[in-house]
């Protein structure tokens, strides 16, 4: 009876201990998870030009997962009133790369950028004049790197700004040049030499309206003293006669497209149909709209 005990103490102390190990085992991992997540998370903030990190309130993983929620952030630069208020930041795939990661997947809900903000330089005086004084909205990326050299990329992007509209892009891109691209983020300058070489497997872009037409409409009226409905008749008769003077089917399709939308504003979706993939260099010296439509082989829907 006693050596019955004892085999059967043994076996519960070497579950116990068992239990206690995995339980400890675990907790490491999820101390070591954590800490990879938040190198990472400050390493890709620091990507985006002048950003300095990132704070937050709360970073959470789900159990037996490797996703992210990050509640209450802000993007960090050298003047605090520069920060990029982030509500809540879910990371569904995240893969690290070098320069840039290899797979990302996230959903930024609740973002607000102030039109001052340096990554807005180029827009400041548009944002301005449409009497824009920050933005806010929401967005989605999801970026792909594929092939053995990681030069295709996959990317979608989501964006939806309050009080203006939605806009969603999805392209294919090849040849392209991790190490470039992050020099390029770096200095705009090196867009020159990185972009000639990546070929444009295909692309569709669609963009909803919620009442940006209108403000570039009154603000081209207010500067020419016009009302706005002239201005919009304008631009209309312009398109017409862009329809009316090309001969090819396809070309006339986009700028139908475009004449429904003016009078109209909703929902217009442009979308390339290329035979094989087309080196963006190709592009640099297009000038005419009908051209740029013709080489991207773009054709254009309106809901």
């Amino acid at each position: 009876m006693a050596a019955t005990i004892t085999r059967r103490w043994s076996r519960l102390s070497v579950l116990i201990l068992a239990t206690i190990s995995a339980a400890l085992l675990f907790g490491l991992f999820r101390v070591v998870l954590h800490r990879t997540v938040a190198r990472q998370l400050q390493e890709t903030a620091q990507t985006i030009p002048g950003c300095t990190g990132i704070r937050y309130a709360r970073l959470t993983i789900p159990t037996f997962t490797l996703q992210a929620k990050i509640e209450e952030a802000a993007l960090l630069f050298a003047d605090t009133a520069q920060e990029i208020q982030l509500q809540t930041v879910h990371i569904r795939r995240f893969r690290p790369g070098d320069r840039l990661p290899q797979a990302l997947d996230a959903a930024i809900d609740g973002f607000q950028i102030d039109r001052h903000q340096p990554l807005l330089a180029h827009l400041r005086q548009a944002l301005h004049d449409l009497g824009y004084q920050k933005l806010t909205g929401d967005l989605q990326i999801r970026l792909e790197r594929r092939g053995d050299d990681k030069t295709e990329w996959e990317i979608d992007l989501a964006l939806r700004i309050v009080d203006a509209g939605t806009v969603a892009l999805s392209t294919r891109l090849n040849k392209i040049n991790a190490d470039g691209v992050a020099m390029a983020l770096d200095n705009p300058l090196n867009w020159l030499i990185v972009l000639p070489p990546v070929e444009w497997v295909q692309g569709k872009l669609t963009y909803g309206d919620d009442g940006l037409f209108d403000r570039i409409l009154f603000d081209a009226a207010r500067k020419r003293g016009r009302p706005p409905q002239q201005i919009r008749e304008a631009l209309l008769q312009d398109l017409q006669m862009r329809l009316q003077t090309e001969k090819e089917p396809g070309v006339q399709a986009v700028w139908q497209s475009l004449i429904t939308f003016c009078r109209q504003p909703g929902r217009i979706t442009l979308q390339t149909r290329l035979p094989q993939p087309r080196p963006l260099g190709q592009l640099v010296w297009v000038r005419q709209p009908r051209d740029v439509i013709r080489r991207l082989a773009i054709e254009s829907t309106v809901d």
